[in-house]
């Protein structure tokens, strides 16, 4: 959440305050200023009939109208954010995220590709230096996220308070190293990853509703099974390093949780 300077960073659960202040009459306010028809998408995936499900759909919000108001523009800290939470555990919480880039970008699927390849399984680079060859977590991980027009990575570590250092030191390092290249077998196994998840995936209506859904609201139109196979599988190790070189893995926000306070590594 300290990633984002705009709503984006608030609490999808609220605030106890937010929470207890609510009464009846300022939810249906809010509801009837938010909810509203112009924008609004509806996504069906499945056996139905189309005719059908329109006049259904018109017999029940034929009759809805309105504007809701503008959506906030996702806006990323401008610093970066170095925050250590005091908390008496056992363990240590260590969040990381720097900036990615929006799905309409060039370099998206090299961008994911090379996610993939941190943190895509067993046998991606962060569980093999990190936990495998190190043993110094028991979870790490690494994420592509995108809102409209921006997108970042997300890393998480958890471990003991007495290898928290080196392991925030060992995680950005390895956060930094992708930039230099990446193997022909973990861009073969990224590959192999990815899309078999999208097909398995695909095999789910709500999961591809949910696809049609997502593509028009960041794309404006929905891309189809094929499109998205071959735009994976034309990455190569050339266009990682490219993507890389235009968009250099730095200015990390940094959010610890436990009883050890890190120091800031030097890359």
């Amino acid at each position: 959440r300290e990633y984002f300077t705009s709503g984006h960073g608030r609490s999808s659960i609220g605030t106890r305050e937010g929470l207890n202040a609510i009464n009846l009459e300022n939810l249906r306010a809010d509801h009837a200023n938010r909810f509203k028809p112009q924008g609004a998408i509806l996504a069906l995936a499945g056996n139905f009939d189309f005719e059908a499900v329109a006049a259904q759909v018109e017999t029940l919000f034929g009759d809805w109208e309105g504007a809701a108001p503008p959506i906030e523009e996702p806006t990323p800290v401008r610093t970066p954010v170095w925050q250590h939470i005091e908390q008496d555990t056992a363990q240590q919480q260590i969040g990381v995220a720097y900036s990615g880039v929006p799905s309409t970008d060039v370099d998206f699927y090299a961008y994911r590709v090379a996610t993939s390849v941190l943190s895509g399984g067993m046998g991606a680079r962060l569980f093999t230096e990190v936990r495998e060859k190190r043993g110094l977590v028991y979870s790490v991980s690494a994420s592509a996220s995108a809102h409209r027009g921006i997108g970042y990575s997300l890393a998480y570590a958890g471990t003991t308070p007495a290898r928290a250092q080196e392991t925030l030191d060992v995680l950005l390092a390895e956060l930094v190293k992708i930039g230099d290249g990446v193997s022909d077998n973990e861009l073969d196994r990224a590959k192999i990853g990815m899309l078999s998840s999208l097909v398995m995936q695909e095999e789910s209506s709500r999961a591809r509703a949910g696809g049609i859904a997502r593509d028009y609201w960041m794309l404006g139109r929905v891309r189809s099974l094929d499109e998205v196979t071959d735009a994976v599988n034309a990455v190569t190790s050339a266009s990682i390093r490219e993507y890389y070189e235009r968009h250099p893995v730095k200015d990390f926000s940094v959010v610890t949780l436990g009883p050890a306070k890190l120091e800031q590594p030097q890359l």
